[in-house]
């Protein structure tokens, strides 16, 4: 199986991704995000996160609130909309420590190959998330 590296694509096809649904976080990342913002994980969780069902598993996984969405949400596996740390010029406002889902999903390279190894990394991140909640 194709393993996913961290990737650095800032293109436009990747930042019209976040219009459409925001990452998936690990368990961790968003301490990272929230000592990025210079915020507690405790503010960052409330001024930020929701929550959401994996279509692949009962797991409710931490991502970024949608715009207009409040934090805390826990919202249906298809919800689509514009994360909350898409910024002016479509630029995020975390991309040093933005989700694994964003950071390693990156739409612009698609292949079978590489959506399998997406889909089994989001396995994973359910099951590490259904371990620490």
């Amino acid at each position: 199986m194709t393993t996913l590296e961290r990737s650095s694509c800032d293109c436009d096809v990747c930042r019209a991704a976040c219009r459409r649904i925001p990452g998936i976080f690990r368990p961790g990342e968003p301490e990272r995000a929230a000592a990025l913002l210079g915020l507690s994980p405790e503010a960052f969780a409330e001024r930020f996160l929701a929550r959401a069902r994996m279509t692949t598993s009962p797991a409710l996984v931490v991502l970024p609130a949608l715009v207009g969405m409040p934090p805390g949400t826990v919202y249906a596996p298809y919800d689509r909309g514009t994360c909350v740390f898409l910024g002016e010029g479509d630029r995020c406002g975390i991309y040093e420590a933005r989700p694994y889902g964003c950071a390693h999903g990156n739409p612009c390279e698609r292949s079978p190959e590489t959506d399998e190894a997406y889909f089994a990394g989001m396995d994973e991140t359910a099951r590490l998330w259904e371990a620490a909640l």
